[in-house]
C-alpha cells in the first residue's frame, strides 16, 4: 500500500509539470477496504505498517485525493479503521461495517452481556453503513453493488480537491473540537443502543432505520449534521 501511495505522488509530479493547472490529470488512491485488522502477536509490525500508510496519506494532502470504500463482507475493523477513517472521503453502503475493535473480540473480552457477537442487527446498529452516516462518519451511503460504489466513485472524483477534502472525518481541531461533543453527549445521553441517538438526532421511529431500503433512507434520515447542536 505504501509503495501505491508513492507511484501515485511520482504520478502527480510528472502530471503536474506535464500539465500545469489541470486538475483533471491529477491521480487519485482509492482503497476498498475488507479487513478485520491485525492479529495480536503481529501487533507491533501491524502498528507499524498503519503508521507508515498513514504517513504517506499525509503526504498526499492538498495534492491527490484519498477515498476510501468500505462495502465488504469482513468490513474494516482494527488499526485499518483508523486508516479509513485517515483518508479525506469514506464511501459505504449499509452492509459495509467499520470499528476499531471486531464483535468478536469486544465479546471474548468484555463478555456477551456487553456484546453480543452473534446478534449481527446489534452488530450493524453499532457498526454499520447507516449508524456511522448518521454520525457523520462517511460522506456517502450508497446500495450495496459495484455499480453503485463504481457511480458515486465517479460523481466524487469530478469535484474539486477541496470539496473532497472537506469530507475528512478527522484531521483538524474543529473536527477533533465535534468529537469532543460527541463524547459529552455519550456521557449525558447514556444510549443504550444506537436508536437512542438516531432518536436524539430527530428520527422519529428510530426502529424502522434498520429496514429501510437505502434511497428510502436517504430521503428520511436526520443525521448529527443536521440535529447535534
Amino acid at each position: 500500500m505504501v509503495g501505491a501511495f508513492i507511484s501515485a505522488l511520482a504520478l502527480y509530479e510528472k502530471a503536474k509539470a506535464k500539465y500545469p493547472g489541470n486538475g483533471k490529470r491529477t491521480p487519485a488512491v482509492i482503497i476498498s477496504f475488507d479487513t478485520g485488522g491485525v492479529r495480536l502477536h503481529e501487533a507491533n509490525a501491524g502498528l507499524l505498517a498503519h503508521a507508515e500508510i498513514m504517513e504517506q496519506i499525509q503526504f498526499c494532502r492538498g495534492k491527490i485525493p484519498v477515498i476510501s470504500l468500505i462495502g465488504s463482507r469482513v468490513g474494516c475493523f482494527g488499526g485499518m479503521g483508523f486508516v479509513a477513517a485517515a483518508t479525506d472521503m469514506l464511501i459505504m453502503s449499509e452492509l459495509g461495517r467499520i470499528g476499531l475493535t471486531g464483535p468478536e473480540v469486544i465479546e471474548e473480552v468484555m463478555g456477551k452481556k456487553e456484546f453480543n457477537a452473534s446478534d449481527r442487527a446489534l452488530i450493524y446498529r453499532t457498526t454499520g453503513g447507516k449508524n456511522r452516516y448518521i454520525m457523520g462518519d462517511c460522506a456517502y451511503l450508497v446500495e450495496d453493488s459495484i455499480q453503485a460504489f463504481r457511480a458515486k466513485l465517479a460523481e466524487v472524483l469530478a469535484l474539486p480537491l477541496d470539496r473532497i477534502s472537506s469530507s475528512r472525518s478527522i484531521g483538524n481541531m474543529e473536527l477533533v473540537a465535534m468529537q469532543l461533543e460527541r463524547t459529552e453527549l455519550a456521557a449525558r445521553l447514556k444510549p443504550k443502543d444506537a436508536r437512542d441517538v438516531w432518536a436524539y438526532f430527530g428520527n422519529a421511529d428510530p426502529d424502522a432505520i434498520p429496514d429501510l431500503y437505502c434511497h428510502e433512507f436517504l430521503q428520511k434520515v436526520k443525521t448529527a449534521k443536521g440535529g447535534d447542536h
